[in-house]
């Protein structure tokens, strides 16, 4: 027979949560540096903004996305460890006389 597999629900719930602090902090970062960035593009002329825009904006919406793509798995994560710790207690609760 395999390995048995466990997973505790609060460990689960402990690496939401630094996940969350992670990327809420990371996100931060982000959106300070590229308000740092988009005020440099603006001292540019129009024609050479557009020109370097074209160039950062994409990699600066990817790069934010992968922070919303970690919040939102982190909450997933939370999430799932709520329901196995339910569904535990609903199996412990059949069990109980």
């Amino acid at each position: 027979m395999g390995e048995k597999i466990s997973y505790s629900a609060d460990g689960m719930r402990a690496v939401a949560s630094q996940m969350l602090t992670d990327a809420h902090t990371a996100i931060g970062n982000h959106d300070a540096a590229w308000r740092q960035m988009d005020n440099h593009l603006q001292s540019y002329p129009d024609i050479i903004q557009g020109l370097l825009r074209n160039i950062v904006e994409p990699h600066q919406k990817h790069l934010r996305s992968t922070y919303e793509w970690q919040i939102s798995f982190a909450n997933a994560l939370k999430t799932s460890a709520d329901q196995l710790e339910l569904a535990d207690q609903n199996v412990a609760n059949e069990f109980t006389l």
